[in-house]
């Protein structure tokens, strides 16, 4: 669906339409009920109610802007365990494309992604706002020191 936006859409990310856009099959109007992609009814006051309705370029549904932006769930690959779906990653959610084949599957990734570091690192930050290596790193320590204690075996009977 993201690639059929319209044109009034090409320079929205895959991010920003997947949080902050509601898809419908049939024009959204106004005190319409529309179903949410989270199969929970929505009413159009919740929509923006300035925003009009935009036709998808295959003619399969409509756009309409939420007043409320959604949490997205992703993949979120690692840098340094796999640098070329992070880079994919990347790239696929936080600048926006509208031919996944030419623009994201049969290009160098990371070239492309220091190209348009900038404007990555800027969308991203809007979705991110504490690195999760901070919480791998957290883990990380609390494994590390289970391991060191080992297992405490001083209550245990043996037959």
């Amino acid at each position: 669906m993201y690639a059929s936006r319209p044109d009034e859409m090409k320079n929205v990310c895959l991010a920003d339409f997947a949080s902050m856009y509601n898809i419908s099959k049939r024009r959204i109007d106004i005190a319409q009920t529309t179903e949410n992609s989270d199969d929970e009814n929505i009413t159009e006051d919740e929509n923006d109610d300035k925003s009009t309705a935009l036709k998808m370029k295959n003619g399969k549904g409509w756009i309409k802007k939420r007043t409320k932006q959604k949490i997205i769930r992703y993949r979120y690959f690692k840098l340094h365990q796999d640098a070329e779906n992070y880079y994919r990653e990347q790239l696929m959610l936080f600048l926006p494309w509208t031919n996944e084949e030419e623009e994201l599957i049969h290009v160098n990734h990371e070239e492309k992604f220091e190209l348009y570091k900038d404007i990555i690192q800027q969308k991203r930050s809007e979705y991110i706002h504490r690195e999760a290596n901070e919480f791998d790193q957290a883990l990380e320590e609390h494994n590390e020191n289970e391991d060191e204690d080992g297992i405490d075996d001083t209550n245990v009977e043996y037959d």
